[in-house]
């Protein structure tokens, strides 16, 4: 009987690990190919497109657009930021970010705040620019796999109407 338990168990998490690596394949018709080359590029393309806009507008606390909300709407948080230049990055690249969720301290001031990691290297999609200049007033509270963000940003808001 616990042999049965344990497969049951087993099956179960190799089944919710196929189900997030679906989500790498994920495309979103409304973004088209642009052609990058670089991880700057599309940080620089995610920072000059999208202007910052809290989750209230959502009248909920926190609300992960998926990457082709943020595009169309061209507004979000620093989430959004962070899923659009990751879904560019795994389409255009074809490497593999991750969330980064932490904080970040500005005049002696801690904020909860999301920002981008590819390749052990960490982006602010917010600002367009890697944080390496300013890297000490981040700190990494735990990261989430890009066919994990993709998943929630997805599944979490399905019925929210997307309009140009």
């Amino acid at each position: 009987m616990k042999r049965v338990i344990l497969i049951l168990i087993l099956l179960l998490l190799l089944g919710c690990q196929w189900a997030y690596d679906r989500n790498k394949d994920i495309t979103f018709d409304n973004i088209p190919v642009m052609g990058f080359e670089t991880v700057e590029e599309v940080i620089r393309f995610v920072a000059a497109r999208t202007s910052y806009h809290s989750d209230s507008i959502h009248d909920t606390d926190e609300y992960w657009q998926s990457p082709d909300q943020t595009y169309i709407w061209k507004t979000g948080d620093c989430e959004d930021f962070c899923i659009l230049a990751m879904y560019l990055i795994y389409q255009e690249l074809g490497l593999e970010p991750c969330l980064v969720a932490g904080t970040y301290v500005s005049k002696f001031i801690s904020y909860r705040h999301g920002w981008v990691e590819v390749n052990g290297e960490w982006w602010e999609p917010q600002v367009g620019q890697r944080c390496d200049s300013y890297q000490d007033c981040f700190t990494d509270i735990y990261t989430i796999s890009y066919a994990e963000v993709i998943y929630r940003s997805i599944h979490s808001h399905k019925a929210l109407r997307q309009e140009e």
